[in-house]
């Protein structure tokens, strides 16, 4: 993988992929990151063959899971989620602040946190909930490309998904049940907005200009709880940013990245 340990001052660089993505929706962003990090872009639980997906999943459970992997590298690291994976990544900085040294969210699908907001949040969830009850639906009568197609336009608009080439289309649909294991995942999640707080790490939220208002509103409301948080569209994006718009993700990141390291004292503690 591009842009290999040079600095071993330097925290490893952690990317937790999205939904219906893979560790590899990754690489060319990663490619276009400053040189000096050690980039690791990890597969999600239930992602790859040998994982038993657990029965009953929750994202906290899930992110205990990850935990183990990050606590193996010895030390804090920057940590990189995309929907999903920021929901994911913004749990593990809620419960182990210490294990985070920055913190980069693209659209974290968090979506608890609207279940009780106000009235307009309350009803950005009810799209949300209505969403996850149609692939439900679709794959119930056995046709979950009906439930890809839900998916997909929702987050980027009505007809992307007749545009995919077919082996997208396959894969996503066959990524379908796992999708749907994700969406019952958040819906466990209970902890309030105020957790968010504990995230005193630097925090930079990226969304897409074109992406659904729910996911706009997303970033803003946990960035709105942390002290060091900085939130920035993405011009011309859509929810799927990071790898459409990889090259300016990047340029943003590695600033980021950057600007933290410069922050840092020269030996980084390790993790117990």
């Amino acid at each position: 993988m591009a842009n290999v340990l040079t600095s071993s001052r330097r925290a490893p660089v952690v990317f937790l992929h999205g939904t219906a993505g893979s560790r590899r929706q990754w690489q060319d962003l990663i490619d276009r990151l400053p040189g000096g990090f050690e980039n690791l872009a990890l597969d999600l639980p239930g992602y790859t063959a040998h994982e038993v997906p657990q029965a009953e999943r929750s994202l906290s459970a899930e992110a205990d899971m990850i935990l183990q992997k990050l606590r193996a590298l010895g030390r804090p690291v920057h940590l990189i989620g995309h929907s999903y994976g920021a929901a994911l990544a913004l749990r593990i900085a809620v419960k182990w602040p210490d294990m985070v040294q920055s913190l980069t969210l693209f659209e974290p699908a968090i979506f608890h946190l609207l279940r009780d907001g106000h009235p307009v949040e309350r009803q950005m969830f009810a799209h949300i909930a209505r969403l996850a009850q149609e692939i439900g639906i679709a794959a119930a009568a056995g046709r979950p490309d009906w439930g890809a197609a839900r998916f997909v336009d929702f987050w980027n608009g009505p007809g992307s998904f007749a545009v995919y080439a077919p082996e997208t289309r396959e894969r996503v649909t066959a990524r379908m049940p796992l999708i749907r294991a994700n969406f019952s995942a958040l819906h466990q999640e209970t902890w309030p907005l105020e957790e968010c707080a504990r995230v005193t790490c630097p925090m930079l939220g990226l969304y897409g200009e074109n992406s659904p208002l729910l996911s706009q509103h997303l970033i803003r409301l946990v960035a709105g709880q942390m002290p060091q948080a900085k939130v920035l569209p993405i011009a011309g994006a859509g929810h799927m940013l990071p790898v459409t718009h990889a090259a300016m993700a990047a340029r943003l990141i590695g600033t980021h990245l950057n600007a933290v390291e410069a922050r840092m004292p020269d030996a980084t503690p390790r993790v117990a």
